[in-house]
């Protein structure tokens, strides 16, 4: 059972649910039915891409972490791809009761549908990769506006990209080894780290106003893996997303967080 519980990857499956809950109570948005389905379709839909990240990486896995579920043979890979496609079917089926509200539900969470297989499945995890990650995460956290702001869900977005992008760095031997092409083999991981840390990070910084936030030390965390990759590697991996979940549960109590919008 616990392999199936490391399988969903627990805080990434939770920010789903727990950063579209803060984003609709922000919004003014949570406690009508139309927010529960915009819930639903949000956390289910990043639970089911989830699963699938875990199964398109098994060759990467087998090389850098060998003990997870899937490279180790604790779940069956066809144990995932049930999983992934039963998460699929209630975002789905909760997208299609929205688009009764507003059909743009239904064209953007196609979209985001989409992105997300660009980036899993496609197997270019570079600048295409990249993007369709970011553009992911923009639309779930657009849809979790009701469709309504552009500013978090950009900044959260390209604080994203950064976050993988340093990850990556991280993995980098590993991709090589299986010939995935990552951003940090187009140039050199130094600069490229810097580059994606200014563009990312600062613009995070620029859109949203951080008044005592642990959002702000997961971006200091981003920083450091530039400096020290080996040293905070869990940290980076794990630390920046528990922080930022439990940012979003300040946000949407109404601490700590202060949106423009």
């Amino acid at each position: 059972m616990m392999s199936y519980i490391k399988l969903i990857r627990p805080p990434l499956f939770l920010l789903g649910f727990i950063a579209s809950w803060a984003l609709l109570t922000k919004s003014g948005l949570w406690g009508s039915f139309e927010s529960l389905l915009i819930l639903l379709a949000v956390g289910f839909g990043n639970a089911s891409f989830t699963v699938i990240n875990e199964i398109c990486d098994i060759r990467q896995d087998k090389i850098n972490k060998p003990w997870k579920p899937l490279p180790s043979g604790k779940v069956p890979v066809s144990h995932a791809k049930l999983i992934a496609f039963t998460f699929f079917i209630v975002s789905y089926l909760s997208l299609l009761w929205l688009s009764l509200y507003d059909t743009m539900y239904l064209i953007v969470g196609l979209i985001g549908y989409m992105t997300s297989i660009g980036y899993n499945v496609l197997g270019d995890r570079a600048v295409f990769g990249n993007t369709c990650l970011g553009l992911s995460y923009f639309i779930a956290g657009y849809m979790s506006t009701g469709l309504t702001d552009l500013t978090f869900p950009l900044a959260f977005g390209l604080l994203s990209v950064a976050h993988n992008i340093m990850v990556q760095v991280q993995d980098l031997e590993a991709d090589k080894r299986t010939g995935v092409l990552t951003f940090p083999q187009l140039v050199d991981s130094l600069i490229l780290s810097i580059t994606v840390f200014v563009l990312g990070v600062l613009s995070f910084l620029m859109l949203i106003q951080v008044k005592q936030t642990v959002f702000a030390v997961a971006i200091i965390l981003i920083l450091l893996s530039v400096f020290m990759k080996q040293h905070i590697e869990a940290l980076v991996r794990y630390g920046v997303r528990l922080l930022i979940l439990v940012g979003f549960i300040l946000m949407g109590a109404g601490y700590d967080v202060y949106l423009m919008w």
